[in-house]
């Protein structure tokens, strides 16, 4: 009897070290091919997909550490329309690289998989993939940090999202009941098995760490972590509610990207100094948030044996984002971008 290959889908969450995994497998790529394990270069390859294409906010779209070209490649709604034929020339040399190098492992990683997983068209590749005993690996996080982070992640983000967070909590609300979503990514990934994680417990042991042993890396090969160099980091409230204002204002993407540069290079002594309370989140949304994971706990626990850690925070006593906000943080930013783009918010 032949013994498949594995090929392991690292299929999210976002805001769960994604970046990080992704750059440290990228880095090592050399060293993990000698020992037998793939993960697929697809330097100087691209995918013809609109969600691709450069812009003024994402001037390298193919430069990213993740396998976002593999995912938009089978995505409908672009170039992978339900029911009709796809062609797939970026899996086809990547499968193709992973034969000729007899690779006995492989990852795929695209942190978006678990959101509407119905839209990749896995179909197309069922013949090649056959081939291999999938299993799919995700890392949760308690809901109320985990869609907060995600929310100011794309408030910082391209295309410039404007909407406030409770229609965004609409838009993802789909994902909050993680039992049902992976219900969802069972359904319709090929996944022959799925590995879930515990995000802050990994964090605190070691996501890499906890990522090598779910692949069945050694952790005695000689591989370079950059875990605290590569995270995908988010800004503090205050950064995200202005940003989110200067999305709202319509400000120029040349402007915005000044403006974000900015921010993030902040450091606690240029910061503005503000008064404590700011959030992103209201406290009835948070509330809601809360409730939904208590909804969805027991379930989680009896379908995927997860019980999730949830970081305890000291409470302080929220205030709305107000104009003395807005007008402390144009202060702290006057030394940091051109003055064509300080006028430029005198919209926001």
């Amino acid at each position: 009897m032949t013994v498949k290959r594995r090929l392991f889908l690292h299929i999210g969450l976002s805001k769960t070290g994604t970046t990080s995994i992704q750059s440290f497998l990228r880095s090592n790529q050399a060293a993990l091919a000698a020992h037998g394990v793939s993960y697929p270069d697809l330097a100087g390859e691209r995918s013809t997909h609109p969600a691709l294409a450069p812009s003024l906010l994402r001037p390298n779209p193919g430069q990213e550490v993740n396998h976002e070209a593999l995912a938009m490649e089978i995505r409908s709604g672009g170039h992978a329309p339900m029911g009709k034929a796809v062609d797939t020339p970026l899996w086809s040399g990547v499968l193709g690289r992973i034969d000729t190098a007899d690779a006995h492992t492989a990852i795929i990683s695209y942190e978006n998989f678990y959101h509407r997983p119905e839209l990749y068209r896995f179909d197309t590749l069922a013949e090649s993939l056959a081939k291999f005993q999938i299993t799919g690996i995700i890392y949760l996080r308690p809901q109320e940090d985990w869609i907060v982070s995600l929310y100011s992640q794309t408030i910082k983000g391209t295309p410039r999202m404007r909407l406030p967070l409770d229609r965004f909590l609409t838009q993802r609300k789909m994902n909050l009941e993680y039992s049902t979503m992976l219900d969802s990514v069972k359904k319709h990934l090929p996944i022959d098995d799925l590995l879930t994680g515990d995000f802050e417990h990994a964090s605190s042991s070691g996501l890499l760490n906890d990522f090598m042993d779910k692949v069945g890396i050694s952790h005695d090969l000689p591989l370079s972590t950059q875990e605290q160099t590569v995270a995908n980091r988010s800004m503090p409230y205050w950064a995200t509610l202005f940003l989110r204002l200067c999305n709202q204002a319509q400000i120029p993407d040349a402007t915005f990207i000044k403006v974000r540069r900015a921010l993030a290079g902040m450091t606690p002594e240029s910061a503005p100094d503000l008064r404590p309370g700011l959030d992103v989140a209201t406290p009835e949304e948070r509330q809601g948030l809360r409730a939904a994971a208590a909804g969805d706990a027991d379930r989680l626990q009896e379908r995927y044996g997860v019980t999730l850690t949830r970081r305890i925070r000291e409470p302080i006593a929220y205030r709305p984002f107000d104009k003395e906000d807005v007008e402390a943080i144009r202060r702290a930013l006057a030394a940091k971008i051109p003055r064509s783009a300080l006028d430029a918010l005198d919209q926001v």
